[in-house]
């Protein structure tokens, strides 16, 4: 499946969970959010694929981040979202920065090992949306929605998901494609 693919499908799942948490009145904020942290979650898993983008240019992939960070600043001094507020109200600084320097830390782990096991496994999700959960609490619904959103497709072809990794076995598919 192509990166674009898995993100517009994890931009719209988060989005989707972005309308069932406002109970259908989103806010700027929460729409913001869902589309960057969504998007990320949907691409985060394909870090394992040797030739993908977010494997063989992380640089790329940082500066994204930054971008992503100064656009959303940017965003929300323009338009008093209140993003940065929040982050800072619900995340002390040593928590957000610690949080992402372990996301890096499994990220990194995650570049080594086969494509469709532990980037694509529940203890992947678990353990990035825990590292999420330390940067910006709010932000794990979207981000959970994109990864589940990516693993979802790759369910539907022929190639094996090992969703329980580190146990060892023939993972799932649905054989669709």
């Amino acid at each position: 499946m192509m990166g674009k693919t898995h993100s517009a499908v994890g931009v719209a799942s988060a989005l989707a969970v972005n309308m069932i948490l406002s109970k259908g009145e989103p806010s700027v904020l929460g729409i913001v959010s869902a589309v960057a942290v969504g998007s990320i979650g949907a691409l985060l898993p394909d870090i394992d694929v040797s030739r993908s983008k977010s494997h063989n240019k992380v640089e790329k992939i940082i500066t994204a981040l930054i971008v992503t960070i100064i656009g959303l600043g940017a965003i929300d001094w323009l338009f008093s979202v209140g993003l940065l507020n929040k982050i800072m109200r619900v995340s002390s600084q040593y928590s957000a920065i610690s949080g992402l320097l372990l996301l890096i830390g499994i990220c990194g782990f995650g570049m080594r090992t086969k494509h469709r096991t532990f980037m694509h496994s529940l203890l992947g999700l678990f353990l990035t949306s825990v590292c999420v959960y330390m940067i910006a609490p709010f932000f794990v619904p979207y981000f959970v929605a994109g990864f589940l959103s990516h693993v979802g497709i790759d369910l539907l072809n022929r190639r094996h998901v090992h969703m329980l990794y580190p146990i060892h076995g023939k993972g799932i598919c649905f054989g669709f494609q």
